[in-house]
């Protein structure tokens, strides 16, 4: 059997499996074998790789170079580990020669050397660890970029240090770096100084990067709270109308409160000469009672609190003795 003839062995299902994916990105099954076990080995769901294939396709750039990175972020609003994308180092640096401004760039200048213990523990294998990594980390760093303003070559640099640029590892509380921070503690620095001056230099095209965001924590936002009935997509009118105890407990209160204002007023005569003469004395009106017409049946709760149905005494209306029915109408007010 020749050479041509042989069986040509059959390829490996991808790590991740192939989700739908729009035709205009694309994507075939070899080209998501290679963006699953080349490009994007450390991404666990097929939603990030999808997240950095449409990235790429917004900012017109070829996603098999790499350029962005698909990065596991702890979110305090969801209460878990998400994945984000966020441009490498290599993606700013093109963002801003696509400009035709970026005028050079220096060599990096380190700080002092500072070594430090750093302890802590991260979960592995299911089960947690308590680990000690003593890293030799210079202190600072700054890169200075030159971009053309005005045809004039101008100078951005930025400083970053080391203990507020580092990513941590184990969790929002942990202070132990990385292992790529360990392993390469003057070079991702220098990514990050670069960064930022890149940032400080073309604020309209550059954005933070991969190395600066690894092991950060998405903050909750904490500006307006967030009620139960708002997470369950209800107006505060709809949250009252279900629970009608409150609603009723509202009306008592506001009852209770034009009682209390009666009682202040004892001295004061009722001088409305729409209510009848022999009721304006049995128990003081309500402005909801004064919606009723003479005659008709009071609101559920005046009748309760005349028939001494509230328990708590100091809240029952109070009861003036029954003036006698007069002919004449409306009676003669003193």
């Amino acid at each position: 059997m020749t050479r041509s003839m042989q069986a040509v062995p059959k390829a490996d299902a991808p790590r991740i499996p192939m989700p739908a994916v729009d035709p205009a990105l694309n994507v075939t099954p070899s080209t998501w074998k290679v963006l699953t076990d080349s490009i994007f080995p450390a991404a666990k769901t097929a939603e990030g790789i999808l997240l950095a294939v449409h990235y790429c396709a917004a900012r017109n750039l070829d996603v098999i170079k790499r350029p962005v990175h698909v990065v596991p972020m702890w979110s305090k609003a969801l209460g878990q580990e998400i994945e984000t994308v966020w441009p490498g180092i290599a993606e700013v640096q093109t963002t801003a020669a696509r400009t035709g401004q970026w005028a050079g760039i220096d060599p990096p200048r380190f700080g002092p050397v500072i070594e430090r213990t750093f302890s802590g523990r991260i979960k592995r294998n299911g089960a947690w660890q308590e680990l000690d990594y003593s890293v030799s980390f210079p202190e600072w760093c700054e890169v200075t970029v030159y971009r053309l303003v005005g045809g004039q070559r101008c100078p951005f640099t930025e400083p970053v240090f080391w203990l507020e640029a580092y990513a941590r590892q184990g969790g929002a509380y942990s202070e132990l770096p990385t292992e790529m921070w360990v392993k390469r503690p003057r070079g991702q620095l220098m990514k990050c100084a670069k960064a930022a001056s890149l940032r400080a230099a073309f604020p309209e095209e550059a954005s933070y990067t991969a190395e600066e965001m690894e092991g950060k924590v998405i903050e909750a936002d904490t500006s307006i709270p967030v009620r139960r009935w708002m997470r369950q997509g209800l107006s505060p009118r709809r949250r009252i109308l279900r629970h009608p105890g409150s609603l009723r407990q509202r009306r008592m209160q506001r009852h209770r409160k034009h009682l209390k204002h009666q009682r202040t007023q004892s001295h004061v005569p009722n001088r409305s000469p729409s209510i009848p003469a022999c009721k304006r004395g049995s128990i003081r009106w309500s402005p909801a009672r004064r919606r009723n017409p003479p005659g008709s049946r009071p609101s559920s709760i005046c009748a309760r609190a005349a028939r001494g149905l509230n328990s708590n005494k100091r809240l029952r209306p109070s009861i003036k003795p029954n003036r006698p029915p007069s002919s004449a109408w409306p009676p003669e007010l003193s």
